[in-house]
């Protein structure tokens, strides 16, 4: 029950509790017996209800007299006996009463269907802005010229804190004399609102698609938001991030980059910068004026940083450059000792060093880092896009000075489990690992990670290929007391047996925060027992060959057949978690964190 429901619920309580006879209407015949089988004392109505099967006596009609009778009547009659005014007096009364007591009946009954009536503009106005949160910006507009309440709540501070500014860059670098000379027009919806509502602008996505360039139409905007707006959180998305290949067009120009570097110029309350990508030509990045590290570290009011992401991709897109150019590791460590109050700190896997740990855990630092996310960069054969070295005595002295410091790591490249183990050394505090789809994993990278942070890992994340890796999957399970989210989304199909995913959720039980599989991962049926794990021709009891693989796939139920099966497994799981699956986008899915 959402709730307007309830707010209409009560408004018809106070109705009841004003006018009880309310509850005897015969549009409430089946509330009324449903509260008396309850139990429930109803009070008598004020007027008698006629008993159910009998209707009410009809008048007698007397019987019409005669015309001539009553004239020879009228016409015996002294006239002094009557008094006309007295007659014509009381029934002017009469019918006055009659009409004030229907006039007050038909108020009573309008009061009472305006009561139970809630309008939009009745609910609180948190209630209204919260709406409009889902509404595009033509139907907040539409809806604002109703009245005045829709009109104050369209221009409430709160509905413009976070937004999105979309700019169309050049689509190429190398001033192509198809795309060089095309203009980029700022829409007029875009100036209303950043003149109107840019003072309120707390979240702020800046997205340039293409390559930065081309911003003399959106110079005036951005300038004049940077002056207004009071960021808590800015994001860059400034063009896809800088290759190799990039580095042979032409680099953005100076006055582009400058509209863009004002927001960081004119900060001065923010607490997360999340930079995902911005151009990195060599040519800009050893100007002072051009450098975006350099410019952040201007500004003094940014010491106060809290969180800092750099280059961290969106993961739910499972896709980033293999090879993109990144910062080194000594320009990252100069601005991470210049954000003496970070937080939380997000970065690829190739500017992590020991140096940098240290400077983390230094004590002249005013507060305590509690969080390192790390995307791994690897190429092989290329000493730039190497997984670094850390020594466990660095992530000591981290948990050292604060227990509660934790490890997120997300891994999208194929790389040795030996490179990765590199990283991730024994005393690194590791709570989550997310294999992404092009990423891969083994048996002896899970039994790595089971051995290392069976006291530290909270949350196992699979999205690439995984196959027959239920034994190692169950020894994670037993062995790792805090694990409290696993999500299997594999693109393999078929992967994790049905048996193995009940034993897995009786392990824990309701203790499990989050559970998840995608249906096409599970298999219903049980392998062959004297088939060894790496077989893939095997020879069946008629003594013919056979491929294991494409047996077992054929095997498998379909159709209506697997979704019974399907559904059996949710209702069984559900006893176990003691929560209801979600269905959503074909995967079973238990998430005690989720509101839908």
């Amino acid at each position: 029950m959402d709730q307007m429901q309830l707010e209409l619920l009560k408004e018809f309580v106070k109705n009841l509790k004003r006018d009880p006879d309310t509850i005897h209407l015969p549009e409430l015949i089946f509330f009324k017996e449903w509260l008396v089988s309850l139990g429930a004392n109803l009070p008598l109505p004020s007027k008698p209800e006629p008993p159910k099967g009998e209707t009410k006596p009809e008048p007698t009609k007397e019987p019409e007299k005669n015309m001539d009778e009553e004239k020879e009547n009228a016409m015996r009659c002294n006239c002094n006996d009557i008094n006309v005014d007295g007659v014509k007096d009381e029934e002017s009364r009469s019918f006055k009463e009659n009409c004030t007591e229907g006039e007050k009946t038909n108020e009573a009954v309008i009061d009472e269907e305006e009561n139970l009536k809630l309008l939009i503009t009745d609910l609180p106005m948190e209630v209204i802005v919260h709406i409009y949160e889902f509404l595009p910006l033509v139907s907040r507009y539409n809806a604002s010229m109703a009245c005045h309440v829709l009109y104050e709540a369209f221009n409430h501070p709160k509905l413009w804190h976070a937004q999105r500014l979309m700019i169309n860059g050049d689509v190429l670098n190398y001033g192509s004399k198809y795309f060089g000379n095309c203009t980029r027009t700022v829409p007029n919806k875009v100036k209303h609102l950043v003149k109107k509502f840019g003072k309120y602008f707390q979240l702020l996505t800046i997205q340039v698609f293409g390559h930065l360039g081309k911003l003399q139409e959106w110079s005036s905007v951005l300038l004049e938001l940077s002056q207004q707006c009071r960021l808590e959180k800015l994001t860059l998305v400034v063009g896809k991030m800088t290759t190799e290949s990039d580095l042979l067009g032409n680099p953005p120009k100076k006055k582009d980059m400058d509209i863009l570097l004002s927001f960081i110029q004119n900060a001065f309350r923010i607490k997360h910068l999340d930079i995902k990508s911005w151009p990195l030509f060599p040519e800009t990045m050893f100007l002072a004026d051009q450098n975006i590290f350099k410019a952040l570290m201007k500004n003094t009011k940014l010491k106060e940083l809290e969180q800092l992401d750099l280059f961290w991709p969106y993961t739910n897109l499972m896709w980033s450059e293999r090879q993109p150019i990144l910062p080194d590791s000594n320009m990252v460590l100069e601005l991470i000792q210049y954000l003496g109050n970070l937080k939380k700190l997000g970065l690829r896997s190739t500017m992590l060093s020991d140096a940098l740990l240290e400077a983390l855990a230094s004590s002249r630092r005013s507060s305590r880092i509690s969080l390192i996310r790390i995307f791994v960069t690897y190429a092989k054969g290329k000493p730039e896009y190497q997984i670094p070295t850390i020594k466990s005595l660095s992530w000591k002295r981290l948990t050292d000075i604060n227990p509660d410091f934790h490890v997120e790591c997300h891994v999208m490249p194929r790389l040795p489990s030996i490179e990765l183990g590199n990283m991730l050394t024994l005393d690194c505090p590791l709570s989550k690992i997310t294999f992404l789809q092009w990423s891969r994993i083994d048996d002896q990278l899970m039994e790595s990670i089971v051995n290392k942070f069976n006291q530290t890992l909270k949350t196992f994340e699979v999205y690439c290929d995984f196959k027959d890796y239920d034994e190692t999957l169950i020894k994670m399970v037993a062995e790792c007391k805090y694990l409290e989210n696993l999500v299997i989304r594999s693109c393999s199909t078929h992967c994790v047996n049905v048996e193995t995913i009940k034993k897995l959720a009786f392990w824990r039980g309701t203790r499990w925060v989050t559970f998840q599989f995608d249906e096409k991962n599970i298999s219903f049926i049980a392998k062959p027992q004297n088939i060894e794990e790496d077989t893939v021709v095997a020879k069946n009891e008629n003594g013919e060959y056979f491929l294991v693989g494409m047996h077992q796939f054929h095997a498998e139920p379909e159709g209506k057949e697997r979704r019974m099966k399907c559904q059996e497994l949710k209702e069984s799981l559900a006893v176990i978690l003691g929560q209801k699956f979600i269905s959503r986008n074909k995967a079973i899915i238990i998430d005690r964190n989720s509101t839908v």
